[in-house]
């Protein structure tokens, strides 16, 4: 059977798999932490320690609770089996809702690639082996259906690849914040990681990159 057919281009990253792109560096960017700390040491210092005989002895469970730390190992196991688990144990509850619109956001474009490629997939195949078959994408050639399933399957498997980068992401997050629980937070030493725009040049577009400074004052 014929189909009718116009010439079109296929790209193979179409608008809304550039954006759903643009929101895993959003969220990726969201992740960046400034992290400060400083530490000084004065070795002429004076120490006095002073006693109060008044004092009551610690019982066992005053013991027990100042033995207790937190867990960076913990805070890794709980995003590994529950994304955003750890982030709430280290009590980055800011960072839950980070967690969860990506895995919402990705799950969503990975669905939504994956249901145009079944279309596409069914088809074509239907095109191909049934001469009666009517199909509803009548005003595209058996090429250009090829073309729409192949680049639907990349956009899918790219936003599983995108997907399981941002898993990763959640479970080293949560296994730094863990380490960095007890740090102490000062003003001597900055370390900071933030989004920034790398300029266009004659050969090359704008980019998007990460900027990271260590300041020490």
């Amino acid at each position: 059977m014929n189909f009718r057919h116009k010439e079109i281009g296929f790209p193979i990253l179409k608008k809304g798999v550039i954006d759903g792109i643009n929101v895993f560096f959003i969220l990726l960017f969201s992740f960046s932490t400034q992290i400060s700390f400083s530490q000084t040491k004065d070795s002429t210092s004076t120490y006095t320690v002073k006693v109060d005989s008044t004092a009551k002895p610690l019982n066992s469970d005053t013991l027990a609770r100042k033995k207790h730390k937190h867990s960076p190992a913990l805070a890794t196991v709980l995003s590994t089996i529950v994304p955003g688990a750890g982030q709430v144990y280290n009590r980055k509850y800011w960072k839950l809702p980070i967690v969860w619109g990506g895995i919402g956001a990705f799950g969503y474009l990975f669905l939504q690639q994956n249901s145009k490629y079944q279309k596409y997939k069914k088809d074509y195949a239907s095109r191909l082996n049934d001469s009666t078959y009517t199909s509803p994408y009548y005003q595209y050639a058996n090429s250009q259906v090829l073309q729409l399933k192949e680049n639907t399957q990349f956009n899918r498997d790219l936003f599983i690849i995108i997907s399981s980068i941002f898993y990763v992401l959640n479970i080293v997050d949560a296994n730094v914040d863990g380490h960095l629980f007890y740090f102490d937070v000062g003003e001597k030493l900055t370390l900071n990681l933030k989004p920034t725009a790398v300029p266009a040049s004659p050969l090359t577009l704008p980019n998007a990159g990460l900027s990271l400074t260590l300041r020490i004052r």
